[in-house]
Formats: structure tokens, C-alpha cells, sequence
């Protein structure tokens, strides 16, 4: 049976995702870049929820990664070892993807758990895009959600805007169901035709949340 998950508190970096049916915590979000970290620290309850790593600068709290031209390529291979050693020492990780991480697409997410049935996925659909996909968004979530949300340990379901700074070139932010770009009706079709029913799913606010105990 499907388990609908709220993240608290409702920003875009939330420290933990709780059960809406119990209000028990079932993973801690971790913040921290794990291609610069060498000791994990331990997590708050049984699983816990962690971006891939990245490799410029950034500003999580507002949403913000640089864009680092392959990041993803031979190139970051000492960066996605360490990466790798922290999460298999760690253990109970849930890895969340990101456009502008080390774990950035469908092909990535896929090489992640690809013969290793003890890694998990938090398949995060928005935060896998770029201001310049949204013109085709749906079709870019439909995309990922065919692919590897049948592998995935739960699904992020939130819209999408767009974030420009005068500093900073634009970037893709969460924005609560109805309030962004997407058609998130189709979004939830897709999730419940491509991801697993034991698949968490996980609303970022109370409109997600809305959305999906329909």
C-alpha cells in the first residue's frame, strides 16, 4: 500500500519526511555535500534522505547549486568515489537527484542502483530540471518517472517555478500543486501508472499533500 509522506518544515531543504497517517518520522533530510564529506554523520531515524553531491558552489536553502559543465562526466570520478564510500559506510541513505548534482538524470539514477538491490532512490522529478526544459516539463517528468520510478523508493510530487538573481542565473525551485508550471494532474497519472505501489510518495506542502490523497 502506498505511503503518502509530508516534509517538515515546508522549505526547500526539510529535515524530515513524516508518515501523514501516524505522524511518525520515517527518514531525517540530510543538507550536507557528500562529495566533500569523509565521515557521515548519523541519521535521526532508520533511513535518511541526501543529495548526491555537487561540485560548485551553493545555496541550499534558497535552492541554488551552480551549474558545473560535466559534473557528471570521467572527471568528477573522485568526487562520485567518495560520494559512494560515505553512503556505503553510512548505510540507510536515500539518494535524492538533482540536474545539478553528481546524480543529475534518468541514466544516472539508473547506473546508482543498477545491480544493487540494498540502494535506494528518492526520485525528485522537478529538481531534475532546467529553467530551458520546462517548455516540454511534463514530458521531461513523464520521461524519468517511466524509467526509473518502477526502481525508485519513493517519489517527490510538487510543481515547479522559475528563480532569477541578478548573481545567479536562473534556476528551477518546488512550488506547491497548482502554483508552478506543471500540470499536475498528469504528474500524478504518470506516478501512478510508472512507480510501485510500496513507493513512498512524498508531498513538499499541504497542497502536495492534498494532491495525492485524492
Amino acid at each position: 500500500m502506498t505511503r503518502i509522506l509530508r516534509a517538515e518544515p515546508c522549505t526547500y531543504e526539510p529535515t524530515r519526511l513524516v508518515e501523514v497517517a501516524s505522524g511518525s518520522a520515517v527518514a531525517s533530510v540530510s543538507t550536507v555535500n557528500l562529495a566533500s564529506l569523509t565521515t557521515p554523520s548519523m541519521p535521526e531515524c532508520g533511513s535518511w534522505v541526501c543529495w548526491s553531491g555537487w561540485l560548485g558552489e551553493s545555496d541550499p536553502q534558497r535552492g541554488w547549486y551552480e551549474r558545473v559543465p560535466g559534473q557528471w562526466l570521467g572527471s568528477s570520478q573522485d568526487a562520485w568515489t567518495r560520494v559512494e564510500s560515505v553512503l556505503d559506510r553510512a548505510g540507510g541513505a536515500v539518494l535524492r537527484p538533482h540536474a545539478r548534482h553528481l546524480v543529475s538524470d534518468g541514466p544516472t539514477c539508473l547506473n546508482w542502483l543498477r545491480g544493487r538491490p540494498d540502494r535506494k532512490l528518492l526520485l525528485d522529478p522537478v529538481a531534475m530540471l532546467e529553467p530551458e526544459m520546462l517548455e516540454a516539463g511534463d514530458d521531461h517528468i513523464e520521461r524519468v518517472l517511466e524509467m526509473v520510478g518502477p526502481l525508485a523508493w519513493g517519489v517527490v510530487v510538487c510543481d515547479v517555478q522559475v528563480r532569477e538573481e541578478p548573481a545567479r542565473s536562473a534556476w528551477c525551485v518546488p512550488a506547491p500543486a497548482g502554483k508552478g508550471r506543471l500540470d499536475m494532474q498528469r504528474f500524478v497519472e504518470n506516478v501512478r501508472t510508472y512507480v510501485g505501489d510500496q513507493a513512498m510518495l512524498v508531498g513538499l506542502c499541504d497542497a502536495d499533500v492534498a494532491l495525492l490523497s485524492r
